[in-house]
């Protein structure tokens, strides 16, 4: 029985241990950080002596985040009981990182500020070269939770970020900020660490079915397009994420358009707007951003 008693104790011990590492070792603190120190399992910064490096550490000063540019496949993927085997990733290519902070810088990491980031950043930012989704037939993204109805979430605590290939210099610079912001923003919510707005929630009906409606009806009831045939309050919440801070503020409001065009165009106008539900649900999304997290989702979409 003795025996027992000890094998139990020793067992207890072992599960609080591990518990306390995944606890601490994981989580975000404000406490001053030794850069030379391991983090987790396998990642140590600087990972070389390159000048972008430095760039980097200083990203893991303000924000409490690790950029890394060498990892394997089982690091990028890694969910804790599991292996994400959805997204496809290449390190990114030494010679176009610092192209690749320069183009995250102007379309990603302005929008927010030091603060926002250490608090909501994940804990590992993954550099690609290649980055793609899909179990056969493989499509390059720009980052995690890509396309909009995908809910794969990639690995854990873990955002990665395409775009460190010789084509960093040629990208569309709009779709990739409207692309990485929305999938950063999207992350947040399906997670839960940045909240919804109930003067968003409370405006439209989400009990009847839109299946067998128009688009012009569904415009009439404050929705965008979804994919599916009751409105649920996620997608619609993601969906107005997804088209502010994608397109400008002209292309929103823009008349030329018809009631039953999908695209985002016109959306703030009467032509589509005809009951005025979708711009009060879209200033209660800018409004709650702006008090809450200090994001201003017009001005990623803006370009600004």
């Amino acid at each position: 029985m003795r025996n027992f008693n000890q094998t139990l104790r020793t067992t207890l011990i072992l599960s609080l241990s591990i518990v306390l590492f995944l606890t601490n070792g994981c989580k975000k603190t404000e406490e001053k950080l030794t850069a030379t120190e391991f983090p987790e399992p396998g990642f140590q910064l600087p990972q070389g002596d390159h000048d972008y490096d430095q760039r980097i550490m200083d990203y893991y000063k303000r924000w409490d985040s690790y950029v890394l540019y060498k990892f394997s496949q089982q690091d990028i993927n890694w969910r804790v009981v599991e292996y994400d085997t959805y997204y496809k990733s290449v390190p990114a290519l030494p010679d176009y990182i610092n192209a690749q902070l320069d183009l995250l810088e102007s379309t990603f990491f302005k929008y927010y500020s030091d603060a926002t980031l250490k608090q909501f950043l994940p804990r590992k930012v993954f550099l690609c070269s290649s980055l793609g989704t899909g179990t056969t037939t493989i499509t390059q993204v720009e980052s995690y939770l890509l396309p909009f109805v995908n809910g794969r979430f990639g690995g854990y605590q873990s955002f990665a970020l395409n775009g460190g290939n010789a084509g960093v210099t040629s990208i569309n610079k709009a779709v990739y900020r409207g692309n990485v912001n929305f999938s950063f923003l999207k992350m947040m919510d399906l997670e839960g660490k940045m909240k919804r707005s109930d003067a968003f929630t409370g405006i439209s009906d989400y009990t009847n079915a839109i299946v067998g409606t128009t688009q012009a009806d569904r415009y009439k009831r404050g929705f965008l397009v979804l994919p599916a045939n009751l409105p649920i309050v996620s997608l619609d919440w993601q969906a107005f994420i997804q088209v502010i801070v994608s397109n400008s503020y002209a292309y929103l409001t823009d008349p030329a358009t018809t009631a039953s065009d999908t695209t985002p165009k016109g959306i703030l106008s009467p032509v589509k707007d005809t009951n005025g539900l979708i711009k009060r649900k879209y200033d209660a999304m800018i409004s709650f951003y702006k008090q809450q997290y200090g994001i201003d989702l017009q001005t990623i979409g803006d370009g600004k």
